[in-house]
């Protein structure tokens, strides 16, 4: 079976939203400082976020915090760092 005719199956029933995929670089100000800018790598591609059931709550005196896990899922041919 050929993978890349799954394609459009993958895209209407698994990849319903879009993510803009951006990194810091490192930029030098005419002042001669840095400063670190965003740039977009990629622009609105196809994805699926879902949420992995792992909630984790620390409890102390003053504060609760809560952490949720989250899975981001892209076609392979995106390198992400």
């Amino acid at each position: 079976m050929n993978v890349s005719n799954l394609k459009k199956y993958l895209d209407v029933f698994m990849y319903r939203d879009k993510v803009t995929i951006r990194r810091s670089e490192l930029t030098v100000l005419e002042d001669g400082s840095n400063a670190y800018n965003f740039t977009d790598i990629y622009k609105d591609i196809p994805c699926k976020l879902s949420q992995n059931n792992k909630i984790v709550s620390n409890k102390s005196d003053r504060a609760t915090s809560i952490f949720e896990d989250y899975i981001l899922t892209l076609y392979p041919k995106y390198e992400l760092k």
